[in-house]
């Protein structure tokens, strides 16, 4: 389903990715897995994503965040 949802927001808003600039959004919710448990977040963290895009790795990251 993230696929699709990332792709209904790129279409809602009319984003169209430059893949020759290499813009990309990660779908995948197994690949998606990897970069959370490499940045070892835990609750006592604050987290900053930077060119976030459609967010997919910011809301995994914050689920694995407490609530402020």
């Amino acid at each position: 389903m993230l696929k699709g949802e990332t792709l209904g927001l790129l279409e809602r808003f009319s984003i169209k990715l430059e893949t020759d600039l290499d813009e990309q959004q990660l779908v995948d919710v197994e690949v998606l897995r990897y970069p959370i448990s490499a940045a070892e977040v835990t609750k006592g963290d604050v987290a900053l994503e930077v060119g976030a895009g459609c967010g997919n790795i910011t809301l995994a990251c914050a689920r694995r965040l407490p609530h402020r």
